[in-house]
C-alpha cells in the first residue's frame, strides 16, 4: 500500500490509512525514516518512547518497561515519522 505509490512519503501514508479496514497498527521503514499508525477506531494500540534519543515503537507499554522515558500514546488514526 505504501512501497508501490509514487507519492511522497507522507502522502502515501495517509493515502494507506485511509484504505485501511478493521483494526490494525503498521509500523515501517521507508527512505530511512521510520513511522507508525494506528486505525482510526483505536483498536490496536501504540505507543511510542526513547532509548537514549533514539525513538523505539511498540504494541504495548509493557515492551517498553526497560525504557522508562517519554512514553505516550497515540491517539485513534495519528501518525509518527
Amino acid at each position: 500500500m505504501i512501497s508501490g505509490n509514487p507519492a511522497p512519503l507522507d502522502e502515501a501514508i495517509a493515502g494507506a490509512m485511509m484504505r485501511l479496514e478493521g483494526a490494525a497498527t503498521v509500523v515501517g521503514l521507508a527512505d530511512g525514516q521510520l513511522f507508525a499508525f494506528r486505525d482510526g477506531h483505536g483498536l490496536r494500540p501504540l505507543v511510542l518512547g526513547y532509548l537514549g534519543d533514539d525513538p523505539v515503537i511498540a504494541s504495548e507499554t509493557c515492551a517498553l518497561d526497560l525504557v522508562r522515558r517519554a512514553l505516550r500514546a497515540r491517539d485513534p488514526a495519528g501518525a509518527s515519522w
